[in-house]
């Protein structure tokens, strides 16, 4: 009976031994299964590298913000001439603007464009002068151009205003004395404007009638493109997206490489595929994107 155990159990080791030393055989030798171990391996290192890589990539591509316009008011000391010998002169709003964008164009600048809402804007601060009896850039309760471009809701990167009072002639002759004052001069040669409107009164002031005109200028908002906000929104969607994409590709790979599952690892190599082309396609958004607040920035300092 001893005998019989003996050998039962001589003949169990032998079968195990055998089918041991094949299945080694079968892992050290079989060109397929080192294939897919290699292959396996081979691709870990290349695609960890390559996401490293894009991923130290797009955190250097730091989404800039669009920048916040700073306005900016220009409004030199109003101009006052006013003789003691009447003067019986003819102002127009049509001839201010002419004669503005003759001196313009004298020293090589281009023309203003009338803008209905500027001439609007200057409309409300000469009737609020000869209301209230003050000649300023700002009404006696603090409102200036600016109160006055919100209330129209002229949206601005620079605006100036000119001001004028007195028993001037012409259009000519108020243009003319503005040129000859250095602040008005530079207000009417601003290369930034683009706009302007202008409204003109005769009216009484302090118990004498006099003209008053009003020149009003501006580089509208519009005039800059800004970047593209839905452009933005899908930068933050698609670097959260890939956020998600490397915690799953991470848990694939650390399952991957435990299991040596050949179906495993084409799942984690079709998944690497997806996140190399979303995070490539991120990249050119976020440097289209760069570019044209560069361009913005750009065109709001000019």
């Amino acid at each position: 009976m001893l005998k019989k155990i003996f050998q039962f159990l001589f003949w169990l080791f032998l079968i195990v031994g055998t089918i041991y030393y094949a299945f080694l055989n079968f892992k050290n030798y079989n060109p397929q299964f080192q294939q897919i171990s290699k292959s396996f391996l081979t691709q870990i290192e290349e695609v960890k590298s390559e996401i490293k890589n894009l991923r130290e990539k797009i955190e250097k591509e730091i989404v800039p913000p669009i920048p916040e316009v700073k306005r900016e008011i220009i409004a030199p000391k109003p101009l006052v001439k006013v003789e003691k010998e009447k003067i019986e002169g003819f102002l127009t709003k049509e001839g201010i603007i002419e004669e503005t964008n003759v001196q313009r164009e004298k020293h090589g600048l281009l023309p203003l464009k009338e803008n209905e809402i500027l001439n609007s804007t200057a409309k409300m601060k000469l009737e609020d002068i000869i209301e209230k009896q003050y000649f300023s850039h700002y009404s006696p309760e603090g409102e200036g151009i600016g109160d006055l471009m919100g209330k129209t809701n002229y949206e601005y990167i620079v605006v100036g205003e000119n001001l004028a009072m007195g028993n001037f002639e012409n259009d000519k002759e108020v243009v003319e004395g503005w040129m000859e004052s250095h602040s008005h001069r530079e207000n009417i040669l601003n290369t930034r404007y683009q706009e302007i409107g202008v409204a003109v009164k005769q009216g009484i002031f302090q118990g004498k009638k006099v003209w008053i005109a009003v020149q009003h200028f501006g580089k509208p908002l519009s005039a800059c493109k800004k970047p593209s906000e839905e452009m933005k929104s899908q930068i933050e969607k698609n670097i959260a997206q890939l956020k998600e994409m490397e915690e799953k590709l991470k848990s694939l790979k650390e399952e991957a490489e435990k299991t040596k599952d050949p179906q495993k690892i084409q799942e984690y190599n079709l998944l690497v595929s997806e996140y190399n082309s979303l995070l490539k396609e991120t990249l050119s958004m976020i440097e289209e994107y760069n570019f044209d607040v560069k361009k913005f920035n750009e065109c709001i300092e000019k």
